[in-house]
């Protein structure tokens, strides 16, 4: 196995020792690319849920299905793994730093070791490495890291024609804490989830949702990137005005993506206090000062808009509601190239239909003109 030690925080530093000698200054990142298919989509739907109801047991292991994948977390019921939200949002982490080191080509795969200075991951996570704080932070990481360890995937998936079949890939095949440095941690990645990482698809990943500390706002946010990068969300509808998808965002599927927000149904059936469980936690996450999103608005699925009245009591008609996305930060960034890609799908429509029309116009002209009736 060969190993890669590359620092997860910053390209140019070879070594995390030598940190303090680097005198480059480097622009702020508003957007990195990070690795994502379903599998690792599920893994991070897997972290920061309250709820096991979906967990089967068996023996000390759970077995959790999401969409097309099953996820092994080993000796789950012997107590001490915790699933979570710093280990989703470690997890994610990882994947954004091996996008740009893992070599694509090829079927094979080795393991990769990584080096995680905890001073870097304090300042991506908005987290203090002052005094006592800096002893939680890293029991937090090493919990995180622990739980990562325990997980394993399971998923048959089609990704560009080719079948990418996996079987109990560990994500993370060993850990240890850095012989000089109490405060970093090498990790490394199994193979065969490596393997499976080579044929996922880069998506930009807005850096400061790493600095969210609120739970649903994270998911709420890091799940709004994932749909709002995504390309054929942005493609216009045909005979509409109304916004693309990727800037329409309905009520149940914000209760999906904040995990731990309960459903409409659930708190009608309870204290029907909607206002507070519901619409309340939907809006602090999308209003989250390191979020994406920029400016948004409630509105009706039924694209009329909302009266002054139903403005002043959204319970009411919580059912309708959708979010509509106004602006996110850095905007250019994720959509320009999507618009270049789009435009090109448009052209080369535009010019099959020009060719089409030219051949069919060349094909009339030649035609005999047909006898006249007598």
């Amino acid at each position: 196995m060969k190993d890669m030690k590359i620092p997860l925080n910053a390209v140019l530093i070879v070594n995390p020792s030598e940190q303090n000698s680097q005198s480059v200054v480097e622009k702020p990142v508003t957007y990195k690319h990070m690795l994502r298919n379903k599998g690792t989509e599920a893994i991070r739907q897997l972290t920061g849920r309250k709820d096991r109801g979906e967990y089967k047991k068996r023996g000390a292991h759970a077995f959790v299905d999401i969409g097309e994948a099953t996820i092994t977390i080993e000796n789950f019921y012997n107590g001490g793994i915790q699933i979570s939200t710093t280990a989703g949002k470690l997890f994610l982490y990882l994947l954004q730093e091996v996008a740009p080191i893992l070599d694509r080509t090829g079927e094979d795969a080795i393991a990769l070791r990584l080096h995680l200075e905890l001073e870097m991951l304090a300042n991506q996570f908005n987290r203090s490495m002052e005094g006592k704080a800096k002893y939680k932070f890293r029991n937090d990481i090493e919990e995180a890291i622990n739980a990562l360890y325990h997980l394993n995937l399971t998923i048959v998936e089609v990704l560009n024609g080719k079948t990418h079949r996996l079987g109990q890939a560990r994500l993370i095949s060993d850990y240890m804490q850095d012989t000089k440095n109490k405060f970093a941690y090498n990790i490394t990645l199994g193979v065969e989830f490596v393997k499976y990482l080579k044929g996922a698809i880069l998506m930009n990943f807005y850096q400061d949702i790493f600095k969210i500390t609120d739970s649903t706002a994270f998911n709420i946010q890091s799940r709004f990137n994932i749909h709002y990068t995504m390309r054929n969300n942005h493609k216009p509808r045909k005979g509409t005005k109304a916004l693309v998808q990727a800037n329409v965002l309905n009520i149940g599927t914000l209760i999906d993506w904040g995990i731990n927000i309960p459903t409409i149904e659930r708190v009608k059936n309870s204290d029907r206090r909607i206002t507070d469980r519901i619409l309340d936690p939907i809006a602090k996450a999308l209003d989250n000062e390191h979020g994406m999103v920029k400016k948004w608005e409630w509105a009706k699925q039924s694209k009329e808009p909302l009266t002054d009245r139903e403005r002043a009591n959204l319970s009411e008609i919580v059912e309708y509601l959708q979010v509509h996305i106004l602006e996110v930060k850095g905007e250019s960034e994720v959509t320009e190239p999507i618009y270049a890609s789009i435009g090109v799908e448009m052209e080369k429509r535009e010019k099959q239909k020009e060719t089409r029309e030219r051949q069919i116009a060349k094909a009339k002209k030649v035609q005999p003109k047909k006898p006249k009736d007598i």
